[in-house]
């Protein structure tokens, strides 16, 4: 080293500031995917490994965990197709059973072809719909239906299904079976309708957002609305809702994992959402028909209290109903505290149990601070957090604006029209609230943001999950996503996954990347050429190999030039990066599988080179 060098140590502060440039994030960090910050340094976080080497059928939509008197774990997942249980390592369909029909004579096979279309009047059967097939008898030679089937609508009274062998001999009009209808699916991303019903009609000439008599629309800003669930443990046993207006089914513990749940036929025939109040223990429809089959997308109804089955108000029950004041529909809630969180596209509600005669009392929190989707909201610590459309809100007696360093970096890279997928879940280890959500380019969550309320930063980087839910009931976060491994995974099939399991730096066993790279920060005062001679590094590598760059330039406008990256392990003890520059800028990378890293305080041999 140089006698005119000095060595230079250099402090960040924790989270990710993309708010500003990368100058004037000096002194933070400005960039990073899959680290978060303990502490107040950086490190990356754990992988994930499948929980289940089985997959199910769908995109998951929600998950709930929960578990029996005799300490049964249960998770629930519902997806665009079904609902399931997970329990001792095993997936259980448990999707309702809405109408069950007995055919004779209708199954029609060609030899040599895995189709067969069955003939039913009248089907009402709707596309990609599942169907289970039970009591058949033997079509085509060797085709014997015996379990659940996808539906391909031929038209009103056929419709195909796909046997896992090709059939032996050419029938018509064969067989008998009885027909189980399940839930019909829902939609996978949220579309706009198109046709004769939708967009505005002008009735003389078409123009670019009008039609005319007899011309269909190609766009609107109508949408259908994508699947999605509310789950809601009562007792032992699982309260459902899919939305969009569904009924409510329950799902009995006690008639085991082989049965399906089945629908509460006292409760409102249309609902939005369903959860079970605290410590008194009404089940709450939110969104809901009224007394007179009425449906009111702000009515929020509820059961007598410890009866799901009773909703008819009477002067020996404690059903009634209330309906909220500000905001067009009912989005979701969560229970909090002794109060019901409930929100609408425009405001925040409390509900609290107050006893007779009200029996809730409904107070409007806040106003202005509309959730962006029904699973956007998510509880830590006595405290509710949100993701809105443009901004993040906290709930801790009272509304405010969460300020946030990446707000504009993560908004500014959405996609709005999937905005109903956004997903908000908790990670109690690391005290961090995570929303994943669909990047611009993307149909599906690919992305992730999360923040610390404890130590008050904020992080965000690359994800493949689509629900989240935290380790209160099994030892590890669950998640729900596609395969890492291309082609693995079939179409419309996703697994479960233990995420952050002890131990685990690896995509289910694939290379888990990560990177932190700080804001620029002045070599020396910012006016002078620096040359920077040695980098002493302070990390800890449990395992595995970092890339370390050193990235300069000598004006702001300037070509950044690139020293590195250079591999260091646990016993690298400098790096000679040789860089010049009025700015800089470090980068750390994983660069091999399995890697776990975290990082201290990095220090800097210098000298002045000059001012060109």
């Amino acid at each position: 080293m140089s006698t005119d060098s000095r060595t230079v140590k250099y402090e960040f502060r924790p989270g990710i500031t993309r708010e500003t440039t990368p100058y004037a994030a000096e002194g933070g960090w400005f960039d990073g995917n899959r680290v978060r910050f303990r502490d107040g340094k950086p490190q990356n976080i754990r992988g994930w490994q499948k929980r289940n080497v089985s997959t199910f059928i769908g995109t998951a939509r929600q998950i709930t965990t929960w578990s029996s008197l005799d300490s049964t774990k249960y998770a629930a997942i519902g997806t665009n197709h079904k609902v399931y249980l997970e329990t001792g390592g095993s997936f259980y369909d448990i999707t309702p059973i809405v109408s069950i029909v007995s055919v004779s004579a209708c199954f029609n096979t060609s030899v040599g072809s895995f189709d067969v279309i069955v003939s039913l009047t009248a089907h009402n059967i709707q596309q990609d719909s599942y169907i289970e097939i039970e009591n058949a008898t033997t079509v085509g030679g060797n085709v014997y239906f015996d379990g659940d089937y996808q539906v391909s609508v031929v038209d009103n009274n056929s419709f195909e299904i796909t046997y896992v062998s090709a059939a032996a001999a050419t029938s018509v009009n064969a067989g008998n079976a009885t027909i189980n209808y399940r839930l019909p699916s829902g939609e996978l991303n949220a579309t706009g309708g198109s046709g004769y019903n939708a967009g505005t009609y002008n009735g003389l000439v078409a123009g670019a957002s009008v039609r005319a008599w007899n011309v269909p629309a190609t766009s609107t800003n109508v949408e259908f609305d994508i699947r999605k669930w509310t789950f809601s443990p009562f007792g032992e046993d699982l309260l459902i809702n899919p939305y969009p207006e569904g009924r409510i089914y329950r799902w009995d513990e006690s008639n085991g994992t082989g049965t399906e749940a089945v629908i509460v036929s006292a409760a409102p025939t249309v609902t939005n959402g369903v959860i079970v109040s605290p410590i008194d223990r009404h089940v709450l429809a939110l969104g809901s028909t009224d007394q007179t089959g009425e449906f009111d997308p702000l009515l929020v109804r509820w059961s007598a209290q410890e009866n799901y089955d009773d909703w008819t108000p009477s002067v020996g029950n404690t059903s009634g109903d209330v309906r909220l004041a500000s905001g067009s529909e009912i989005r979701c809630a969560i229970n909090y505290s002794n109060q019901t969180l409930v929100w609408t596209d425009k405001s925040l509600h409390g509900m609290q149990f107050v006893g007779s005669p009200l029996v809730f009392a409904s107070t409007q929190l806040g106003d202005n601070c509309g959730i962006i989707s029904r699973t956007a909201a998510a509880e830590i610590d006595g405290r509710a957090f949100w993701m809105g459309e443009g901004n993040f809100f906290m709930y801790a007696g009272q509304v405010n604006v969460l300020p946030c360093t990446v707000r504009s970096f993560i908004f500014d890279d959405f996609n709005f029209d999937q905005k109903e997928k956004v997903y908000a879940g908790v990670n109690s280890e690391f005290e961090e609230v995570t929303w994943l959500y669909p990047s611009a380019a993307s149909k599906e969550c690919n992305k992730y943001v999360s923040f610390s309320p404890s130590q008050n930063y904020w992080t965000y980087g690359d994800a493949i999950w689509t629900v989240w839910e935290d380790s209160n009931v099994f030892e590890n976060v669950l998640t729900a996503g596609v395969s890492v491994s291309i082609g693995e995974t079939p179409p419309n099939y996703a697994y479960l996954y233990n995420n952050e399991p002890n131990g685990v730096y690896t995509a289910d066993g694939a290379l888990l990347t990560s990177f932190v790279e700080s804001g620029e920060f002045d070599i020396g005062d910012g006016d002078d050429i620096m040359y920077i001679d040695r980098i002493i590094p302070d990390f800890i590598v449990s395992v595995g190999t970092l890339d370390v760059s050193l990235i300069t330039k000598s004006h702001p406008s300037s070509e950044e030039i690139t020293k590195g990256p250079f591999v260091v392990n646990n016993t690298t003890t400098q790096l000679r990066p040789r860089a010049r520059g009025r700015t800089a800028k470090l980068k750390i990378a994983t660069s091999t599988a399995q890697t776990q890293w975290k990082f201290g305080t990095v220090r800097m041999d210098m000298m002045a080179d000059g001012k060109r």
